[in-house]
């Protein structure tokens, strides 16, 4: 009996947010057999273990932005370290871990909001955009 892909779907969720293979067998109502097999062909301990990582990766560049801003007691080095930080803290569990680019791209976001450097952020997004993913890359290679 093949089973909708939001069963699966929904068993690969449960899973990646470090639930048993039994427990999710049970909460999706299918048999431990067939989570199994999933699990097997879709590689999702190999997924879990890479997506751990990365959210040991993110939480460590969250700590080094956040160091970095302590010491140069920048305000928007230490408004780009928070909003890492939550990032990393939003994207913990069964939800994917943002990438070094979607970090940028929301530091860009609140930077183009504020009201004195939003401007030029607006009007130089592309190089701004590259210049914190730079940025973000070099303190994610300290960190690491």
């Amino acid at each position: 009996m093949a089973h909708p892909e939001a069963t699966r779907w929904r068993a690969r969720q449960l899973f990646m947010g470090r639930m048993p293979l039994p427990a999710v067998a049970r909460r999706v109502g299918v048999g431990l057999g067939t989570v199994k097999r999933w699990c097997r062909e879709e590689e999702w301990g190999a997924m879990r273990r890479l997506h751990g990582e990365l959210e040991l990766r993110s939480a460590e560049l969250a700590v080094a932005m956040a160091e970095r801003a302590r010491e140069t007691a920048d305000p928007q080095q230490a408004f780009a370290a928070s909003t890492a930080a939550q990032l990393a803290r939003q994207h913990s569990g069964a939800r994917p871990m943002p990438t070094v680019q979607d970090i940028a791209k929301a530091l860009v976001r609140v930077l183009a909001a504020h009201p004195e450097v939003g401007p030029v952020v607006k009007r130089n997004r592309g190089e701004v955009l590259r210049l914190v993913s730079d940025e973000a890359e070099r303190l994610q290679g300290e960190a690491g």
